[in-house]
């Protein structure tokens, strides 16, 4: 239960933070041989607010989040801004930059700053669940994100 108020802790540092240096996180990704989980978002939407209040309360969520994910919160409309790769601008243009192009949007960085999979819009706990371990599992690798789903329920009818 510790280890999950610090991830709580970390998270919600990750979300007030004016300027991010994703090039640091990437560092202790790499570390810890974690990907990044990049949860985009605006304060002005429901769907994403929905998210931050539901999944990310989830004690189910937060532990396969500190298991597998470092996780970095983006408010679209905040005055920081981002260092990525080669990238340094608003959070705003690291959003698009990164292809989350609506929100609320999850993109998923590997620990070598490449982005391996974007998923927009809202996720219930259940299906946000399904996607943490579409990424964490490395199916996404070998099957699209529809078959994991099938599989899964497959695997559950047993």
């Amino acid at each position: 239960m510790k280890k999950i108020l610090i991830s709580i802790s970390f998270i919600f540092n990750l979300l007030y933070a004016d300027n991010i240096d994703v090039n640091k996180i990437l560092i202790e990704a790499k570390n810890s041989n974690k990907n990044l989980l990049i949860f985009v978002h605006s304060p002005n939407c429901s769907y994403c607010r929905r998210m931050i209040s539901q999944n990310f309360k989830s004690k189910t969520i937060l532990s396969h989040i500190e298991k597998n994910f470092i996780a970095v919160f983006i408010d679209i409309y905040d005055n920081g801004k981002v260092t990525f790769n080669n990238f340094k601008g608003s959070k705003k243009e690291f959003a698009d930059h990164i292809g989350s192009v609506a929100v609320p949007a999850t993109t998923f960085v590997d620990k070598d700053g490449k982005i391996i999979y974007n998923f927009i819009g809202y996720r219930n706990i259940d299906e946000y669940l399904i996607e943490l371990k579409y990424i964490s599992s490395k199916s996404y690798k070998e099957i699209s994100i529809e078959s994991y789903r099938e599989k899964i329920e497959f695997e559950s009818d047993d």
